[in-house]
């Protein structure tokens, strides 16, 4: 078996666009083993807009299916927003684990195998079947997920932060006009 592990990349070039305090973009990385793996988290954190994390599973190297994250709280990113993640594979069983802290915390463990993926979020496992794109809301009192059921643009795996923020971007602009989001974005 030979396993191959990309640490995750925290890379923050100017290019992604001019990021002001405590803003971030993040490119995901990622790890895979013998053809079989998941990217680290992706993710693109602006003020005044949601936060967007994504990320997927990896055959051979090429994107498949994943999940999409969007996440409203301290909209003014008054609050120092934190994150942080991995992920890993030994062949079989891949894994990206993170979190995002925007107000309060959210975190996520997604895992895959050749024939199975779950995903992990705020404690509680969540049926991709029912929906890969999930609006959860870190500024109340207590974290509230829903899930929802809409087609976006095709996975793909990211590898600067230009492509994480056009990605998110793109993301934003879908969502915000899917009647399963818009109350989301009051």
């Amino acid at each position: 078996m030979r396993t191959v592990l990309t640490a995750l990349v925290f890379c923050l070039p100017a290019t992604a666009g001019s990021l002001r305090e405590n803003e971030v973009v993040v490119a995901g990385g990622g790890a895979e083993a013998d053809g079989h793996g998941v990217s680290g988290m992706s993710l693109w954190v602006r003020k005044g807009e949601p936060a967007v994390a994504f990320g997927v599973s990896l055959t051979n190297g090429k994107a498949g299916r994943g999940y999409v994250l969007v996440m409203k709280g301290d909209p003014d990113r008054k609050s120092l927003a934190t994150w942080g993640g991995s992920a890993h594979s030994n062949g079989k069983t891949a894994t990206s684990e993170g979190y995002v802290t925007i107000g309060l915390r959210a975190d996520l463990r997604y895992s895959v195998t050749p024939a199975s993926e779950t995903i992990d979020l705020v404690g509680r496992n969540y049926n991709l079947n029912k929906g890969r794109v999930f609006l959860i809301d870190l500024g109340a009192k207590e974290v509230t997920v829903q899930q929802v059921e809409i087609e976006l643009a095709a996975p793909s795996n990211p590898t600067t932060t230009e492509q994480v923020e056009a990605i998110a971007k793109d993301h934003l602009k879908r969502l915000k006009k899917q009647p399963g989001a818009v109350a989301f974005f009051k």
